[in-house]
């Protein structure tokens, strides 16, 4: 028992330094491609409002608030104020960086290239999701989480499915209602990786090593 928990203790010491690979290829991607120079610029006009994004950007920017702060707390329950305030830091950019990757995959091989980006985008999320790993050993699993994960892909599989309309397409009200449930729906299938669930039915990470013992 001890040996296992020490042993998890470690694994999730050794995935906290993800932060490092994460910064250090984004830095790698600012300074020898120039289109990705911008993407921090905007990033942080957006967390300031100093840009307004679209229609979908409100609640976007509420809902990746919600989640910081649930995060937060969550985690300071069980670690340092420190650590707690980076690990929950990673949440809504990998809830963010987990919706683009769907929502541009899909909405490239629907509407092409001329429409959605790819690439260095899509690099760029992908490290948003894999910064989360840096936070494993606090997560817990739970039905909860299948259930939001299920019926988040069944929502992104309708919409592709009616032509996949945008909100600057002709058919927005369409695209709106697919969009910001969906968006929103990410920020909570993150938030559920933490603990909350609709029947008390959670088992941490910590209980699933205890069992095995």
């Amino acid at each position: 028992m001890l040996e296992l928990q020490k042993s998890k203790s470690v694994f999730g010491s050794r995935l906290s330094h993800i932060w490092y690979v994460f910064i250090l290829q984004d830095i790698a991607l600012f300074l020898f491609i120039p289109s990705a120079r911008q993407y921090p610029t905007d990033m942080l006009q957006m967390a300031t409002l100093q840009r307004s994004g679209n229609e979908v950007f409100p609640f976007t920017y509420i809902s990746a608030a919600g989640l910081f702060v649930f995060a937060f707390l969550s985690l300071r329950k069980k670690t340092s104020f420190p650590k707690a305030l980076i690990l929950a830091i990673a949440f809504p950019f990998a809830a963010t960086g987990f919706f683009e990757q769907v929502y541009q995959t899909i909405g490239y091989f629907e509407l092409g290239p001329s429409t959605f980006w790819a690439g260095l985008g899509l690099l760029i999320d992908l490290s948003f999701i894999l910064l989360i790993l840096s936070s494993v050993e606090f997560w817990s699993i739970s039905k909860t989480f299948y259930i939001l994960l299920a019926t988040f892909f069944a929502g992104f599989v309708v919409w592709s499915a009616i032509g996949f309309p945008q909100i600057y397409g002709t058919n927005p009200q369409i695209a709106l209602a697919f969009n910001v449930p969906l968006k929103v729906l990410s920020y909570i299938l993150f938030a559920s990786l933490l603990g909350f669930n609709f029947r008390g039915s959670k088992i941490s990470q910590r209980q699933r090593f205890q069992n095995r013992s």
